[in-house]
């Protein structure tokens, strides 16, 4: 049961804060910097120095130690004046002050960076990542979203997969189910209940979700949420929207489409090409305040309660108390990716059109749907590569069936077999050649950064995580190709070892 009443009553107690702090400290104190960003000196002000606590062969020891001796060094009356000390002090007191009176704080912009999305001849299309560089910004949304998450993760139902604390799942108690083979083990098994019954599939897609998420409504939405919590905050709401409004997608990062190539030459995650236009991509027509800031902490949370209160409006009586009281109603989220599926064709098509109905009434913007028969008829790459499709069946048949589904980067067929997405293998193959790329050009250079490289292989929570839900051959095909290219990379490691002696 959440402890708090309201936000500041959270900041008042020094454990969550210090918590904050340990945890974005963490995030920099391993890594190799040449010069440190001014944000990330700033908050190695607020802590001891890292010969004090860091152990980079044990990071849970590092955070509980340096958890501890802040503690103790911010316990009153305690004995020596750390100036460490002083200085969180008054970061939390300004904390604390904005959490009192949000209205006299204005929020900074975040900084924007682009992530590579597709790539054609001639443009670019990237996706916007942001990050806040002002530490107090950085520290207050860390701490809204731990405080928000405290009293929101109880209201959220079972099959809303991403961003969750550790809980009770499948009779197994504190259980991370953050992970997508969780989500696939919940779906195979739901398959295998309803072997030799006939399965009908449909799949909405929202365009641009984090990008056009109308603010008036997820207001809205936040204080129906907060209220039902039982909260009677109303600081904590204005700071709640203060945040929201702060940031907008077409004023804050679409003005980067016209002409500023030395941006794009700075802020791009990847080598620039000036033969190319970049560009971020929108949905037209919209003319109202919408977006949030993708990367910040508060994004996850946002995202859960806003689409669990319209799976909530969809749904109706078929939730009840959290958990789909229809046992032949399939229905599972992650992020902004979910899946729909029913024994009966007629409640499939009306649980999909009220999904989308739904969504529209929340200002967001679905795909068209789409006919899987005239998808096949294209070409199974138009199939994969459509967003929205009417409810078709989950296995043999002519038409509107399909032997395959996909789902967070998983493709799942009626009789059980599951394999990744080649966009999938693509990736992870990728990762592995980004990683022998490294290995080569820091061997001589940076000796300490081999340690990095040398158990980072193919990514478990990908791959090992289904070992124990499928062994089949589509799968295993896979997972030799990906062993293949570890098995290389591990190889030029130790070359590279070998030759420093």
């Amino acid at each position: 049961m959440n402890q708090y009443d309201t936000f500041l009553s959270y900041l008042k107690d020094d454990k969550n804060i210090v918590r904050a702090v340990c945890h974005e400290v963490l995030k920099y104190v391993f890594k190799p910097h040449k010069t440190l960003p001014e944000h990330v000196r700033e908050l190695y002000l607020l802590v001891p120095p890292p010969y004090f606590w860091a152990d980079k062969a044990d990071k849970k020891a590092s955070r509980d130690r340096l958890t501890n001796i802040l503690l103790r060094h911010l316990r009153p009356g305690h004995a020596g004046g750390y100036d460490h000390a002083a200085r969180f002090r008054c970061m939390a007191d300004s904390l604390r002050r904005i959490a009192a009176h949000p209205e006299s704080y204005v929020f900074p912009k975040p900084t924007v960076k682009a992530l590579l999305k597709s790539e054609g001849e001639q443009e670019v299309e990237c996706r916007p990542i942001c990050a806040y560089l002002d530490i107090r910004a950085k520290l207050l949304t860390s701490l809204m979203a731990r405080y928000m998450q405290s009293w929101l993760e109880p209201m959220l139902h079972e099959t809303n997969m991403a961003y969750r604390a550790r809980r009770t799942w499948m009779g197994e108690e504190n259980v991370a189910v953050t992970k997508t083979s969780y989500a696939i083990d919940y779906i195979m098994r739901w398959r295998a209940a309803h072997d030799g019954q006939h399965v009908y599939v449909a799949e909405c897609d929202i365009r641009k979700f984090f990008d056009t998420i109308h603010h008036a409504d997820l207001c809205r939405v936040f204080a129906e949420m907060h209220r039902r919590a039982g909260k009677k905050d109303k600081q904590f709401e204005t700071l709640f929207c203060r945040f929201v409004d702060s940031f907008d997608f077409a004023r804050d990062v679409m003005v980067y489409n016209n002409g500023h190539d030395e941006w794009w030459a700075q802020h791009l995650r990847h080598a620039y090409r000036p033969d190319k236009r970049y560009l971020f991509k929108w949905v037209p027509g919209i003319n109202k305040p919408a977006g949030i800031p993708q990367g910040v902490a508060m994004s996850p949370c946002i995202v859960n309660m806003l689409l669990n209160m319209i799976d909530e409006e969809m749904l109706g009586d078929r939730l009840q108390n959290g958990h789909i009281a229809d046992p032949d109603l399939l229905y599972i989220r992650y992020c902004d990716d979910n899946l729909l599926a029913h024994t009966d064709k007629a409640t499939c098509t009306q649980l999909i059109e009220r999904y989308y109905q739904v969504l529209q009434q929340h200002h967001l913007h679905p795909h068209d749907f789409q006919s899987v028969g005239m998808l096949k008829r294209k070409g199974m790459a138009d199939y994969w590569n459509a967003k929205s499709k009417e409810p078709f069946l989950w296995g043999k048949g002519n038409g509107d069936a399909s032997l395959w589904i996909g789902f967070v980067g998983y493709e799942m067929r009626y009789d059980g077999a599951i394999r990744l997405r080649k966009s999938s293998v693509a990736k992870t193959a990728e990762g592995i050649f980004k990683d022998s790329e490294k290995i080569k050009h820091s061997g001589a250079k940076a000796p300490d950064k081999l340690e990095h490289f040398r158990n980072k292989g193919v990514r478990g929570s990908t791959l090992d995580g289904i070992s124990c839900i499928t062994d089949d051959t589509p799968y295993r095909k896979q997972r030799a190709l990906l062993e293949q290219l570890k098995a290389r990379k591990t190889r030029r490691l130790e070359e590279i070892i070998s030759s420093l002696g």
